[in-house]
């Protein structure tokens, strides 16, 4: 065995190495503590070697620095988009659910379309003009989902954005062989001289231009095994008058002369019907381009280009008829189609161009679908009310059994005011209300009233919808009165011996085109006032009518809901507030004659007493203009007008520099419940 070293040697060997081992575990414990309280700027060399050796092992390899030397090449341009010229086309029409649809296409110079995902207001801003578009990528959702997140949210309260939000989505899902595009370029519009119809007689195509006579081609298809509901004698009698056809027969000839008080004229010898049988499937060449067609399960612009291709070569072929020379084409296809899955009729937007605007019914016989579909030909929209693009019942561009509304017969030139009834900031002054007297709409070329408020210039109304292209720079309001006449103006019974209020913001131009909003219905024993006061101040009043006959409405301009609105406004002599009333010192400035022809005017009934709708609780505002304070405005409607209006103004006059009641003194009590008379109207 080994010895073992014996004595002080070995123990002090030992002691110094394991003293010198703790001792240097010490240090290094004392320096890392140090180094942390002190942020780590003293370090062992030791502990600083460690560290860096940690560091060293650890790091991450480092990029190379791109080189500093000048003219390095940058990254290559993103490779241009493609572009495609042609004209934009808008179709407008309804699915089988009663939801509005819209189609966009680029029409090239072929005639054929290709089909665009676009914003509803991009698409509308250049309807019928020639343009450049820029095809964007599949992943680029362009100006088509710009309105999401908080923008969607601020512009909620758009009527016309959520429909073009709502429209987009649809498209999206139902459309997948549409392209993305914005326009980038505009070639040509459609007031140019060179891009204006040639026959003028056909649709307006500047100011108040009416329609005169509708000439059109209609095809009756079949196909796939499917037959057409009609012949060419069955369609005929429905479409037009025969000799001896009375008046009041419901054809589309009477349709439309009825509407527009026989502006409009259709006739046998205008309308070309022709039925045609086209192949279910098949290959349609246009120079190097070959289409392909399927009938029997799908509807798209294919199918519709070839639903016209095919049938005017058919008519050509074997009729020698030109279609081509004729802009108005109506398609009827047969019941049971594949795009009476998806829709019930289509129509091209405006006809101001020499290229064709197309009208397709897939799946009624109703003529009012086909007159609803035919004006979308003519430059109208659709008719809204309460939040829907169809709710207006009481217009044939809504849901409505009858002709048409205020400003979309307005639009056509079918209607226009009544003397003195178009009305801006200049004729319509502040606290002055203005008496009009209504006849029915569909019996009297002037027969209207239309308040273009521009006072408002500037200040966007929210919940009211924008015209889409052609539009005036506010929302103008439109009055007409409306009676039941059947069979063409079958409009419900309550909005029969009416006045219906609708808001519109296109004008009368070859591109105006805006939807029209139905806000309110005026008649006996319901509402009997609208009030803005929340925008444009217009303030509508039903004081009598003669059932049948004609309704006298008064309209004012207020600058608010009370009349007290500082200053001398208690004082000035001026319905501010647009009630009906003024300050009782002008009551005692009111001649005795107007006082007495007051008197006897209020004690023979007023308007007649009618049932009507019972407003809810829901609606805003109503004022009943049955109350005692009405009977000067009465007299001054009385056969001495003249002199009941001069002793009003000068009442009014000196009524300005009179102390003001002391109910305007009190907040509590602006200027209501006062000893008061009516304001002229």
């Amino acid at each position: 065995m080994v010895a073992r070293p014996r004595g002080l040697a070995p123990i002090a060997l030992y002691g110094l190495f394991f003293g010198g081992l703790c001792l240097l575990v010490y240090n290094n414990g004392v320096d890392a503590s140090a180094a942390a309280a002190a942020g780590g700027q003293q370090r062992t060399l030791l502990g600083t070697s460690a560290t860096r050796q940690v560091l060293k092992l650890y790091r991450p390899p480092r990029s190379p620095e791109a080189p500093s030397t000048p003219g390095a090449p940058a990254d290559a341009p993103p490779t241009p988009a493609a572009t495609l010229e042609g004209y934009i086309k808008v179709q407008m029409g309804d699915d089988v659910n009663g939801r509005d649809l819209m189609y966009v296409f680029l029409q090239k110079s072929d005639e054929s379309l290709t089909e665009l995902l676009m914003d509803k207001e991009e698409a509308f801003q250049h309807v019928n003009q020639r343009v450049r578009v820029s095809i964007l990528p599949d992943n680029d959702l362009g100006s088509s989902d710009k309105n999401s997140g908080s923008e969607a949210t601020a512009a909620a309260g758009d009527f016309t954005q959520q429909l073009s939000q709502a429209n987009n989505r649809r498209r999206l899902l139902q459309r997948s062989s549409a392209v993305r595009a914005k326009v980038v370029e505009v070639l040509s519009s459609p007031t140019d001289s060179a891009d204006l119809q040639d026959g003028a007689k056909d649709f307006p195509v500047d100011g108040r231009q009416p329609i005169i006579n509708v000439t059109g081609v209609v095809f009756l298809l079949s196909f796939c095994g499917l037959r057409n509901m009609y012949d060419v004698n069955s369609f005929r009698k429905i479409w037009v008058n025969e000799p001896g056809t009375p008046a009041d027969t419901f054809t589309m000839q009477n349709y439309m002369s009825y509407c527009s008080q026989g502006m409009t004229q259709m006739s046998v010898a205008s309308q070309n019907i022709f039925e045609v049988e086209l192949p279910c499937t098949g290959t349609m060449a246009n120079g190097v381009l070959v289409y392909s067609f399927n009938m029997s399960s799908t509807c798209g612009p294919i199918e519709q280009y070839a639903w016209y291709k095919l049938s005017a070569d058919k008519v050509r072929d074997t009729l020698g008829f030109n279609a081509s020379a004729f802009k108005q084409q109506v398609f009827i296809l047969p019941p049971k189609s594949r795009c009476s899955l998806s829709w019930g009729g289509l129509a091209d937007v405006g006809c101001t161009r020499n290229f064709f605007c197309r009208s397709y019914i897939a799946s009624s016989n109703d003529l009012r679908v086909m007159m609803h579909e035919m004006s979308h030909n003519f430059g109208l929209h659709h008719s809204g009310e309460g939040g829907f693009e169809y709710g207006d019942e009481s217009c044939v561009m809504g849901t409505g059994d009858s002709c048409f509304n205020a400003p979309n017969a307005w639009r056509l030139g079918w209607v226009d005011t009544v003397p003195g009834g178009d009305l801006d900031g200049s004729t319509l002054e502040v606290g002055r209300p203005r008496r009009f007297t209504l006849p029915p709409q569909t019996k009297a070329r002037q027969a209207i009233v239309r308040i273009y408020p521009d006072w408002k210039i500037g200040q966007a109304a929210p919940l009211w919808p924008r015209a889409l292209y052609g539009g005036e720079s506010v929302q103008s309001i439109y009055l007409g009165f409306r009676v039941k006449v059947p069979p063409f103006e079958r409009i419900l019974d309550r909005d029969s011996n009416a006045v219906t209020v609708h808001v519109y913001g296109a004008n009368r131009s070859a591109s105006g085109f805006g939807l029209a909003l139905k806000v309110r219905t005026l008649r006996p024993g319901g509402y009997e006032e609208f009030r803005d006061d929340a925008w444009s101040g217009i303030v509508v009043r039903l004081i009598s009518m003669n059932p049948d006959v004609n309704a006298i409405v008064s309209v004012c301009r207020s600058t608010g809901a009370k009349e007290s609105q500082g200053g001398n406004s208690c004082e000035d002599g001026i319905d501010n507030d647009c009630d009906g009333k003024v300050t009782a010192a002008t009551k005692a400035l009111v001649s005795p004659a107007a006082t007495k022809a007051a008197a006897t005017s209020a004690t023979t009934p007023r308007m007649a007493s009618r049932e009507g709708p019972t407003p809810t609780a829901s609606e805003p505002t109503r004022r009943s203009t049955f109350d005692t304070a009405n009977t000067l405005s009465t007299a001054l409607a009385s056969p001495a007008p003249a002199l009941a209006a001069a002793t009003f103004a000068a009442a009014a006059t000196l009524a300005s520099t009179a102390a003001a009641p002391a109910c305007c003194a009190s907040k509590a009590s602006p200027c209501k419940g006062r000893a008061s008379t009516t304001q002229q109207e």
